[in-house]
């Protein structure tokens, strides 16, 4: 099991200085080595670094300059098999000379890198507001968890509700419990679970440790689905006491509002409103036998009232929400050597250290003070190519695991082919491609995919069909935050965001596929490979030249609107593809390209 594993990695480097002095037929082998994160989610050595006496200090040196001691250890069993253990840790580790926090850090460390960690799964917890039919433990748990057993999913971040700032389902004496019945809320339970003595959170955390899953008190650090107007919005924001009755707490009013984000957003300038959030996840802390809690940044991304209004935010309102979050990493401490477990501190923000400054997160910073264990990006929209997180979030020592959601495309069918299997089996061979440690699976409920069983293993996934798209997202969809279009550093073709091509004016458009061919191919499969570039306006589309990878295609397939051609797979590249079109002088003098993706089936 995969928490069995992990604590007896921790219980290795106790037991380090016995092992070297007194097993017998056992051979060690020591050396000195430069510290090194993990560059695939398969590695399995551990980095550990035990940190300074306060989480406040700024760290010195970058986990890749600590000096660390590589332990293997080859025991001879009664059968005369060898197993082999390899562990990193920091150099010749001496627990008696270490102070509670050190060795409080020291285990965090081991529990942070845990290799087993590779499928994260979000749930919004709407499932007590609409899905339970009964109040009892059965009925709390039937629609989104007892799915979960015997899946590939290792963590469940959890959010009760949290829709509009401040409001949940759970039991909470910070927040406000909503338990509005009004309209299609009718069948909520948040109030009848309370009163029957049911504590539907203590019961979801036993039920992922009793099925070898970890479990993540999870808030929506600003969500605003309050604004969205008509009986869902309307309601919720009516029945939010802190925003109807502290407008000043708000970024704006309905009657004048900002010129970014929305209205209703709660504003971080305000000490309230960051005391308030700090308490939430410190309630959660003290009331449950949680592993981690996760702050999610991406619902909503409008924190101050500043940048809402267009302002360019100075350091200092920057500081106000790092300080929060140094807060919430210190109370984690405090709180999990009470317990004597760890609490790890996980973030889901935007993939751009320029655009969360905007809005003001200073994200690199948080990771540079070693405020956060685990790094979650992107969601409806993505702005960068995933091993920008990737090394963004190793550089500082920090697990990585990008954000796979729902596409949201605005075109219909655009977006349901995105949708299937055949392109949530693609994006998640890219995820593991990047050398990310995992992935979040976000807004996915449908339980019978093959997805929550081979999410996790690449050489499962190699057996299933992909759509590999140049964009899934498109410009994405951004609730109407700080303008982003400009930090966008990846294509965006789609059918609602076309890509003009001009006679004249060749264009090259830069994708990732991480399909592994030759070991399909190795492996005893034949892919037939696709490429597909749809069109809009092409009166003479022989006229176009494509090249893939330095091969000028051939031959065209006889297609209306779509230029399609049949691949060989040795003109695919594992990474990202380089694909450029161009009008020839008899051709058209415009064209719009309306999607451009790689079919690979098995």
């Amino acid at each position: 099991m995969r928490k069995a594993r992990f604590w007896i990695l921790l219980f290795i480097p106790i037991c380090l200085l016995f092992l070297i002095s007194s097993c017998v037929g056992s051979q060690i082998d020591m050396e000195e080595s430069e510290s090194k994160e993990p560059e695939t989610a398969g590695e399995t050595e551990k980095q550990t670094v035990v940190a300074s006496e306060s989480v406040t200090e700024k760290k010195e040196t970058t986990t890749e300059q600590r000096e660390t001691t590589t332990v293997k250890v080859t025991e001879t069993t009664a059968a005369k098999t060898e197993t082999t253990t390899l562990v990193t840790t920091t150099a010749k580790p001496d627990f008696s000379k270490m102070t509670e926090l050190e060795k409080y850090r020291y285990e965090r460390e081991l529990l942070k890198n845990d290799p087993d960690r590779k499928f994260l799964y979000d749930n919004d917890g709407c499932e007590i507001v609409y899905y339970t039919n009964e109040v009892s433990v059965d009925g709390v748990l039937a629609p989104r968890f007892y799915p979960l057993k015997d899946t590939a999913v290792d963590a469940v971040l959890y959010t009760p509700w949290s829709s509009g700032f401040g409001m949940f389902t759970h039991n909470t004496k910070i927040g406000q419990l909503f338990d509005c019945t009004e309209s299609n809320f009718s069948n909520n339970k948040a109030r009848q679970l309370i009163e029957a003595g049911i504590d539907f959170l203590t019961e979801m955390v036993r039920f992922c440790h009793e099925n070898d899953m970890e479990f993540f008190f999870s808030m929506r650090m600003n969500d605003t689905h309050d604004n969205q107007g008509d009986w869902y919005g309307d309601i919720m924001f009516e029945y939010n006491k802190l925003k109807t009755s502290r407008p000043d707490l708000l970024v704006g009013t309905k009657e004048n509002p900002p010129k970014y984000g929305t209205w209703t957003s709660v504003d971080y300038t305000k000490q309230e409103i960051r005391d308030m959030a700090y308490a939430i996840f410190e309630e959660a802390c003290q009331n449950y036998d949680i592993d981690g809690i996760h702050l999610d940044f991406f619902r909503h991304p409008c924190f101050f009232k500043d940048a809402a209004e267009g302002k360019v935010l100075p350091q200092e309102t920057l500081d106000l929400m790092t300080d929060m979050v140094r807060k919430i990493r210190e109370m984690t401490e405090i709180e999990g050597m009470k317990r004597g477990r760890p609490i790890l501190v996980s973030i889901r923000v935007p993939d751009s250290v320029e655009f969360c400054r905007a809005i003001g997160l200073d994200i690199e910073k948080w990771m540079e003070e070693d405020l956060v264990d685990i790094l979650c990006t992107s969601s409806y929209t993505q702005l960068n190519y995933w091993e920008y997180s990737v090394e963004l979030g190793h550089k500082y020592g920090v697990r990585v695991y990008p954000s796979v959601d729902e596409t949201r495309v605005r075109d219909d069918n655009a977006n349901a082919t995105r949708m299937s299997l055949e392109s949530y089996a693609a994006r998640l061979t890219n995820v593991w491609n990047s050398g990310a440690d995992g992935f979040l699976l976000f807004n996915y409920y449908s339980y019978n995919s093959p997805i929550f069983k081979v999410g996790d293993d690449t050489e499962k996934l190699l057996n299933y069909n992909k759509h590999y798209f140049a964009s899934y997202r498109g410009v994405g969809y951004f609730s109407r935050t700080w303008p982003h279009r400009e930090f966008i550093n990846i294509p965006t073709v789609n059918p609602y965001d076309k890509m003009e091509l001009k006679k004249g004016q060749p264009v090259t458009v830069v994708f990732p596929i991480g399909e592994d061919l030759e070991k399909a191919i190795e492996k005893g499969k034949t892919p037939s490979v696709n490429l597909r570039i749809s069109l809009s306006q092409a009166k003479q589309k022989d006229k176009i030249v494509v090249e893939l990878n330095g091969k000028v295609m051939e031959k065209p397939l006889n297609v209306p609107s779509i230029l399609s051609y049949r691949l060989e797979p040795n003109n695919i590249v594992k990474g990202m593809n380089t694909l450029k079109l161009m009008i020839l002088p008899e051709g058209d003098d415009l064209v719009y390209i309306t999607d451009i993706v790689v079919d690979i089936y098995y």
